[in-house]
């Protein structure tokens, strides 16, 4: 159970950089750490589901739509969710999603 929520936590931590340092839909610097926090763990638990690309972008395109009223299209995200792949996060076993 400890490795578990320590995996967890370090997923919390990974998603929170990616989406303050390559997402950043506010689109400014020196904002707080948890600015994003909201966001991170549907991000970490959709990331141990294993979804395509298609549905990481289809994720953030209705968050930037309807918390930063922003209209992105997919290919834009292209390096979010490369950043996000390279995480390794995936499900494992024994551990709720």
């Amino acid at each position: 159970m400890t490795s578990d929520r320590a995996a967890l936590k370090q997923d919390f931590f990974a998603v929170r950089d990616v989406l303050t340092e390559v997402w950043n839909p506010v689109g400014v610097g020196g904002l707080p750490a948890d600015e994003y926090d909201s966001y991170v763990w549907p991000i970490v638990r959709l990331l141990r589901e294993n979804p395509d690309d298609a549905t990481l972008a289809a994720h953030l395109i209705t968050l930037e739509r309807d918390y930063f009223a922003r209209n992105i299209e997919a290919p834009q995200l292209a390096p979010v969710i490369k950043a996000l792949r390279a995480l390794g996060i995936e499900a494992t076993e024994g551990c709720e999603s």
